[in-house]
C-alpha cells in the first residue's frame, strides 16, 4: 500500500496512527488516506483507543494484579529515559492496569491494558513498582536472551464509531506473542498457557 507514505505530511512516518518501542513486537495501525490517519492520530490523543501488551517483568507480581495512576515525564539527566513524575517538561498523565497471568520465584508474565500512551510507559510505571521488564537495561531489567525488553503489543481497540465509519468486521486487532518470546519466558520458568504462542 505505497500510499500510507502521502498519509501524513512527514513521508518517514507514514501514516503510522501510533509508535512502538524499539524491540517490541506486536499490533501497529497504519492509515491508508490523510483522513483516516487525522481521524486515529485523534482518537488515540484522546485517549478513545485501548491496548493490551504482554510483558515478562523481574519478581513475582501479587496475584491480584496492579493499577499504576502516575504521571510520567523526560528524565531531566538523561534524555533516553521517562521518569515517573515530576521530570524535564510537562508530565502526562498515565494509567496501567496490570494483570498477573504467571509468576515463577524470579518472574512475571504480565498482561497490561492502558488507554494513555506517555512513552516508555510500559517500562517506566512496572520498573516504578520494582517490576522492570526483563532485558530492558534502560530501567533496570535483568538479561534477556532476546537482547532487548520482553514487550509484547497484542492487541488495539479502536472505538466503535470509527469501526462503525469505516466498515470494519472487527474493532480489536491482535497479534500471538511471536515464539522467542515464549522461549524466553520458558527458560524462566514461565510455559506459555493457552492462547500465548505463535
Amino acid at each position: 500500500f505505497p500510499e500510507v507514505w502521502e498519509a501524513f505530511d512527514v513521508p518517514r512516518e507514514g501514516g503510522l496512527g501510533h509508535r512502538l518501542d524499539q524491540g517490541t513486537s506486536g499490533v501497529l495501525l497504519v492509515a491508508r488516506t490523510a483522513e483516516a490517519h487525522a481521524a486515529l492520530r485523534r482518537a488515540f490523543t484522546e485517549h478513545r483507543c485501548e491496548k493490551t501488551y504482554e510483558a515478562l517483568v523481574a519478581g513475582r507480581v501479587p496475584a491480584k494484579g496492579l493499577h499504576i495512576d502516575a504521571p510520567i515525564a523526560h528524565d531531566p539527566a538523561d534524555a533516553t529515559r521517562m521518569v515517573v513524575g515530576a521530570g524535564r517538561g510537562q508530565p502526562r498523565n498515565a494509567q496501567s492496569r496490570v494483570r498477573t497471568l504467571r509468576s515463577s520465584s524470579e518472574a512475571s508474565w504480565v498482561c497490561l491494558q492502558t488507554s494513555t500512551g506517555a512513552r516508555h510507559q510500559v517500562r517506566v510505571h512496572l520498573a516504578s513498582r520494582g517490576h522492570p521488564l526483563v532485558g530492558d537495561a534502560l530501567y533496570g531489567g535483568p538479561a534477556s536472551l532476546l537482547g532487548h525488553p520482553w514487550l509484547h503489543a497484542r492487541s488495539v481497540r479502536l472505538p466503535e464509531d470509527l469501526t462503525r465509519a469505516w466498515g470494519l468486521a472487527e474493532a480489536s486487532f491482535q497479534a500471538p506473542v511471536p515464539g522467542p518470546f515464549v522461549e524466553a519466558a520458558a527458560a524462566l520458568g514461565l510455559p506459555p498457557t493457552g492462547g500465548h504462542s505463535g
